[in-house]
């Protein structure tokens, strides 16, 4: 058998301007990018009359960034299309290489897009894969004023959270801080589109948008219709905005889109802004992997000598393993569904970074397969799956290989 393996090292440097070096874009993100309009000068999206239109390929493991820049606030739209039957994952990234937004399935089937408010700056739009397999895809960066990519890319969640325009309300009057479990409603997108609420005085809260079956996508816009975050699948195929700044005092509009089943039900809800609840979902979730010491549940495997076959149930939330590798070389990690299940595994180092993570192997097959080099040390593995459903087992085989003339254990 041969492994194939890819290493993807991405540096982060210093602040920088618009007018700086390109190796400098976006803290080092941008040191391969291309810009949108050709060169530096022909890229500010705030002042041009359409949208520039570029087409992308990267090879596995490997990402499209797309320069663009701002002179002026602008509202913005970026879309990615697969052309070549993937599905796109866009990243937004700022002068100093901070993530801004990231978005997996809004634009038309497996295409991405976002809508955002941009200050004066430059910004790298990152495409990739949700596989990590290579990527074919055409890009478009533009104002929201502009035509979008697909005449037929959903546009009515900004239309009804515009100003004037109706809406549900989440609250019988204005909002006087949250507690417990806050506030909620549950409807069908189709049915309610969007919620209007309004904060008495300054709240940091987190708010949900659950339904597996809909897979919705939140968006959040305060009174006067500008876009203040957005979000598709934190949780799974459910959706979650974080505000841990407190949201000012004033009116504000959740709108939703339903990217499966516009009639299946969706809650929203409203609840208290908690850290310790925010990282508690993180790990149910697979999002995060829980730090030495946490009180979240891990299963110890011991040490990854040869190989290691177990059995776990997946219920809602994530399974956690951890195992040792004693000395560095080749993993093979697999999740072989014993049921009607679709599992994903995501490998973490000790320090909680993502090595990798899979969810199906291809051809029509849906369990999971990891192959990646590995360095002593200790690391976690997250079992998830991908819909909802009743508890079904799935089995794990780790298995670790190592140099021709060299022990297992060294």
């Amino acid at each position: 058998m041969v492994l194939r393996l890819m290493i993807s090292l991405v540096a982060i440097f210093g602040l920088a301007s618009v007018a700086a070096a390109q190796d400098q874009i976006c803290g080092g993100i941008g040191d391969d990018g291309a810009w949108a309009g050709g060169d530096a000068d022909m890229s500010d999206i705030a002042t041009a009359s359409a949208p520039f239109d570029v087409s992308g390929v990267s090879a596995r493991g490997e990402n499209i960034v797309t320069l663009f820049a701002v002179s002026e606030t602008a509202q913005v739209r970026l879309e990615a299309q697969p052309t070549d039957g993937g599905d796109t994952v866009i990243e937004l990234f700022g002068d100093a290489g901070a993530r801004i937004l990231t978005d997996d399935d809004s634009g038309e089937g497996a295409g991405s897009m976002a809508e955002t408010e941009l200050a004066p700056g430059t910004y790298c739009l990152v495409t990739s894969s949700y596989s990590g397999s290579g990527q074919t895809a055409d890009i478009r960066v533009g104002l929201t004023s502009h035509e979008p990519m697909r005449p037929g890319t959903e546009t009515s969640v900004s239309q009804a959270c515009a100003p004037g325009a109706e809406a549900a309300d989440l609250h019988d009057g204005p909002i006087a801080g949250l507690s417990g479990e806050g506030l909620s409603a549950t409807a069908s997108v189709r049915q309610t589109p969007a919620y209007r609420f309004t904060l008495a005085e300054p709240t940091a809260m987190t708010i949900y948008a659950e339904g597996t079956p809909a897979d919705p996508v939140l968006h959040l816009f305060d009174g006067d219709g500008a876009l203040l975050g957005e979000n598709d699948d934190a949780d799974g195929r459910n959706a979650r905005l974080d505000f841990p700044a407190a949201l000012p005092a004033g009116d504000y509009c959740i709108g939703l889109r339903a990217l499966s089943d516009e009639n299946a039900p969706v809650r929203v809800s409203l609840v208290p802004h908690s850290v310790e609840a925010v990282l508690s979902r993180l790990y149910a979730t697979g999002k995060a992997a829980p730090p030495p010491g946490s009180d979240h549940p891990v299963m110890a495997l011991g040490a990854a000598d040869g190989r290691l076959i177990e059995d776990v149930v997946l219920d809602k939330d994530a399974v956690w393993l951890r195992f040792s590798v004693p000395a560095s070389g080749m993993m093979v990690i697999e999740a072989v569904a014993l049921g009607e299940i679709d599992p994903a595994i995501t490998l973490f180092d000790e320090l909680g970074r993502t090595i990798m993570h899979n969810d199906d192997v291809g051809q029509g097959n849906t369990d999971s397969l990891i192959a990646t080099r590995i360095a002593p040390g200790d690391y976690l593995l997250a079992v998830t799956r991908i819909e909802d459903g009743v508890a079904t087992p799935v089995r794990l085989a780790i298995e670790r290989f190592v140099p021709a003339g060299k022990s297992i254990d060294r």
